[in-house]
Parts: structure tokens; sequence; C-alpha cells
């Protein structure tokens, strides 16, 4: 769970009740490490590939809606991503 908060910039107290609608919904499973028992592991569960799969198609989409090139977009992500970085600062 840590290496996930930290890859969608989300702390334990959003990141928590998120995951518990995930799993109550049935996409997830969450586990206990049997090396460390505080560590927490997030599994996807059958029906939560199936919505990977659909997923994967959303990036397309974006894309094609946005009606820009390829060019504006990594400006556009290069940009998101510094305003992240100064944010964080």
């Amino acid at each position: 769970m840590k290496a996930l908060g930290h890859d969608l910039h989300l702390d334990s107290g959003t990141l928590t009740p998120l995951l518990k609608r995930l799993e109550a919904k049935g996409f997830i499973t969450r586990e206990r490490s049997d090396e460390d028992e505080r560590v927490r592991l997030v599994f996807l569960t059958t029906q939560g590939q199936q919505l990977k799969s659909q997923a994967e198609s959303v990036p397309e989409a974006i894309f094609c809606k946005s009606q820009l090139q390829m060019a504006e977009l990594q400006q556009l992500k290069a940009s998101c991503e510094k305003l992240l970085a100064n944010l964080q600062k």
C-alpha cells in the first residue's frame, strides 16, 4: 500500500477508504505480508482484472477526444509534473 500511495500521490487517510470500497465491490483483496505484519499487500481479483482490461482503452479515448497533438499532451504532462513537484516542496 505504501508504494501505491506514493505512485498515486495519496496519503493513507485518503487511500485506505478508497481501497476498502474497492475491496467491498470485489475488485481487490488486501492481505498482510507474511514477512512484516505492518505491510498490506493489494491484489486484483478476477473482477478487478476484467475492470483493468476495460480501463486500458481509456488513455487512447482521452487522447482522441482531446484533439491535441502528442507533443502538446507531452508538454501538458511535463507541466503538471512540474506543478506537482513544486507543490510538494
